[in-house]
């Protein structure tokens, strides 16, 4: 395994910044990937290669530790705040706050190795992980009671204008989401992502460069700000927050590209009004780069496509940003059609309930039944098209398959067509034991089966108590160390849709 060099490990902090402790910690890290060189863990990581991203990750959590600049302290307090332990999973009657722990390296090599896995759930007391997170800890653990503090990093983390100042904010955001250990997962995701937008630029026979490197830098800039694939399922910008301890807001409720028409100017913002609901937005002028700025500030009436995000009580233009709409009508047309969706959605939960008669949950088989449950009880008008939506649900499936129909905020009338029959509510005819023990699983990792809040009812009732872990010691040892989990495991998953 070719070995990590100082520069590598300069690059994964503020700047590409120069501290009088990276030969050390480059030398942890090298360490730290001979340990991983030894482990499984390549079998199951589509690259060997990422065994030195997860040793830099290490160190980088070590260097946290050692130098106390508090982004692991976060996550631990906030576990304890949510479910009452400094950790999910491990034993921690014996743990140390500000120290390395065993539990604590184990939790983060099965954090980088789920990463990775799109249809499975690795059982974070693999025995690969707790042998290889023990050699780990005796390392960090010999190391610690010498290892230097990274002054030049507290002195960067304490800078006053973090939190205050939106450019150098998210100058400090940016480099946590790309490079923050606690960001492997979210990491993993954005490439992911931008890797199908590279190819499907590639395969487009139309020269659209100008319509794919904005979306590129627009998709990059929305992740860095909302993604919440982490440990705590929380955006970059809350977990900076919660570690300077300096309390500041950044709001993306408008990032993504909205219709507006631009404004008055002022000395300092440009107005720009929200074409559906006529809402005015100072904007920053230092956020428009000066050549559209020089361009447009006088264009009073144009039409525009931006995204805006609000940091402390000022608002700046942020992603992509394009220009002289002449036809707005569709543009307007698909985000009124969200915003009916959404509010369909909260109408047809409060539908579902008085229908269910208080039942979480209802259980139909086939089209027949599940038409007639929305044409008859729902009183849904009977179409063609609504027929057509109810076969589709089912396509797959045999004509008396078991469906279950909950209400949530979001998507209004939940349709639930995979593993039914684990599902174990008393109301459930189609239950089956067996099955379930094999298959509940399902309803805590996977976010096509159901959506986070039907998922979370279902496991706090107790319908989904049939869900284990694969592991070693047994159904039951798995059983309850996912059931003793489940909120955490849920938040995990489920974290792109919190």
């Amino acid at each position: 395994m070719k070995k990590i060099y100082p520069i590598e490990w300069k690059h994964s902090h503020p700047k590409k910044m120069a501290t009088k402790t990276d030969r050390y910690y480059t030398d942890i890290a090298n360490k730290v990937l001979n340990i991983l060189s030894i482990s499984k863990f390549e079998t199951i990581l589509p690259n060997a290669d990422l065994l030195r991203d997860m040793a830099l990750s290490l160190t980088l959590w070590f260097e946290d530790i050692c130098s106390n600049l508090g982004f692991w302290k976060v996550a631990t307090e906030t576990f304890q705040k949510r479910y009452g332990k400094p950790l999910p999973f491990y034993d921690t009657s014996e743990y140390y706050q500000g120290e390395p722990n065993p539990q604590d390296i184990q939790l983060l090599l099965w954090d980088m190795l789920q990463a990775w896995q799109d249809d499975e759930f690795i059982n974070p007391e693999s025995s690969n992980i707790i042998l290889v997170a023990k050699e780990i800890y005796k390392l960090f653990q010999q190391e610690y009671e010498y290892a230097p503090e990274t002054q030049e990093m507290q002195q960067y983390l304490a800078n006053p204008l973090i939190g205050v100042d939106y450019w150098q904010t998210r100058q400090v955001i940016e480099w946590l989401s790309t490079f923050g250990y606690f960001n492997m997962r979210s990491q993993t995701s954005r490439a992911t992502i931008l890797a199908k937008i590279l190819e499907e630029s590639n395969e487009s026979e139309d020269d659209d460069e100008e319509y794919y490197q904005p979306l590129i830098y627009s998709v990059s800039i929305s992740h860095t700000f909302n993604d919440r694939h982490n440990l705590l399922s929380i955006t970059t910008p809350e977990w900076l927050s919660a570690a300077i301890n300096r309390p500041f807001t950044l709001d993306t409720t408008y990032l993504k590209n909205k219709l507006y028409s631009i404004g008055k100017l002022s000395d300092t913002t440009l107005q720009l009004q929200d074409e559906t609901n006529k809402n005015i937005f100072p904007i920053e002028i230092d956020s428009f780069t000066s050549k559209w700025f020089k361009e447009y500030k006088n264009k009073q009436g144009c039409l525009i496509s931006c995204g805006i995000v609000k940091f402390n009580e000022k608002y700046y233009q942020c992603g992509m940003l394009i220009s002289d709409i002449h036809s707005k009508d569709n543009i307007l047309k698909d985000i009124q059609e969200q915003e009916y969706n959404h509010q369909i959605g909260i109408t047809n939960n409060e539908l579902f309930k008085r229908v269910s008669n208080g039942m979480p949950i209802l259980f139909m088989k086939g089209v027949k039944e599940t038409m007639d449950f929305y044409t008859k009880k729902v009183k849904f008008k009977k179409t063609i098209e609504l027929e057509h939506q109810v076969k589709n649900l089912i396509y797959n499936y045999a004509e008396n398959h078991p469906i279950a129909i909950m209400g949530t905020k979001d998507q209004g009338f939940l349709t639930i067509t995979s593993n039914v029959p684990a599902i174990n509510a008393p109301n459930n005819p189609y239950y089956n034991a067996d099955f379930a023990k094999k298959h509940a699983l399902c309803f805590f990792i996977d976010p096509n089966v159901i959506d986070y809040e039907a998922a979370c009812l279902l496991s706090q009732l107790g319908y989904l108590s049939d869900a284990t872990i694969s592991s070693s010691k047994g159904y039951e040892y798995g059983r309850n160390l996912l059931q003793n989990n489940a909120q955490f495991v849920l938040d995990y998953m489920f974290a792109e849709h919190l």
